[in-house]
């Protein structure tokens, strides 16, 4: 639960801009305890964070693996507009 409630607290911090906070929070979260959705959505995290700090190799990077890998269809969009972008 704590791992959620810190996915929620990145992107958050994301959408405010608050790239520094955005990135700790995600940093915290430990991949492994979490199921394939929120995993999902953490990498998503991930990549969006990255393009908007303008780490565009990594964004990619990410935003292919989803593609390859996700079988959530709202990550799936996601992703090709990442990788669009």
């Amino acid at each position: 639960m704590q791992a959620l409630s810190r996915l929620g607290k990145g992107w958050a911090y994301i959408k405010l801009q608050k790239y520094a906070e955005a990135e700790a929070a995600l940093s915290e979260i430990k991949e492994d305890g979490l199921e394939k959705p929120s995993r999902d959505a953490l990498y998503l995290a991930k990549a969006v964070l990255m393009s908007e700090t303008n780490r565009l190799g990594e964004a990619a990077k990410i935003y292919e693996e989803l593609v390859a890998k996700t079988d959530d269809p709202v990550i799936l969009v996601q992703a090709y507009i990442g990788k669009a972008d």
